[in-house]
């Protein structure tokens, strides 16, 4: 039953991240990439789409594997929960300066 609970975690935690990183992405396209390129706003399939490339093609490093899989799961969803509004507030500020 453990690993079932870890499995729907898992999937959870997929589509969580893919909404957040998707949801910032849109935002920081349409504040930065529009008005200096005039290409046009993405679309939140399109910024998951292209979360999930670059994600794809960067380099991560490999995990504390010492530690247990549900610490592992929490910090992939601390990390998602506090870097897309974190990236969206400095964006914010920084719209302010354009």
């Amino acid at each position: 039953m453990k690993y079932a609970g870890y499995v729907t975690a898992t999937i959870v935690l997929l589509v969580y991240s893919s909404l957040m990183t998707g949801w910032a992405l849109v935002k920081l396209w349409a504040w930065f990439i529009v008005p200096t390129f005039g290409l046009a706003p993405l679309t939140m399939p399109q910024a998951i789409g292209l979360s999930i490339v670059v994600g794809y093609m960067a380099k991560h490093s490999e995990g504390n594997n010492d530690q247990p899989f549900g610490m592992t799961l929490l910090k992939c969803y601390l990390r998602v929960t506090f870097m897309a509004p974190a990236a969206l507030l400095v964006g914010f500020v920084v719209n302010f300066w354009m």
